[in-house]
């Protein structure tokens, strides 16, 4: 299932940020009004995301070293990035390059869990990508810690 999942993601990164023929940018599932905490939590965020992609644009070599070696954006962090990439190319393009080798790397690590649960591999050991790969992936999707997920 998460696999598949993250077959579809990886299919869409290149086109999210990027003017969409026919699409509206309403939610019709939209609450009517917001909770005020829900509220100024995302404004938190928003302000949290934008001082990320103004140093990834003028700060590159250290910033992307360190979204690189850190856990990365979950999705809907991810996409409201791209989707600002008209303000911040730069940021926009390395976001989308790190979503790809994370999705890639969790792609790897999900066929050797699954292949390695048949019962004639049982006895097979799970690399660390192997054993972490489903955990992040719960994590990207969610934005929930990785460790907060138990098998």
């Amino acid at each position: 299932m998460y696999e598949n999942f993250v077959n579809v993601i990886e299919g869409r990164l290149e086109t999210w940020g990027l003017p969409q023929k026919g699409r509206k940018g309403t939610n019709h599932l939209a609450a009517a009004s917001a909770c005020r905490v829900f509220h100024t939590a995302g404004e938190s965020v928003k302000y949290a995301l934008k001082t990320l992609l103004e140093e990834l644009e003028t700060s590159p070599d250290e910033w992307q070293r360190r979204v690189s070696t850190s856990g990365g954006l979950c999705l809907a962090h991810l996409r409201q990035g791209l989707n600002s990439a008209k303000s911040y190319p730069t940021s926009a393009s390395f976001l989308r390059q790190d979503a790809h080798s994370r999705l890639k790397r969790w792609q790897e690590g999900l066929k050797g869990y699954i292949r390695k649960h048949r019962w004639e591999l049982r006895e097979e050991a799970l690399t660390e990508n192997e054993s972490r790969a489903w955990r992040e992936v719960l994590a990207f999707f969610t934005g929930q810690p990785p460790d907060s997920f138990e098998r």
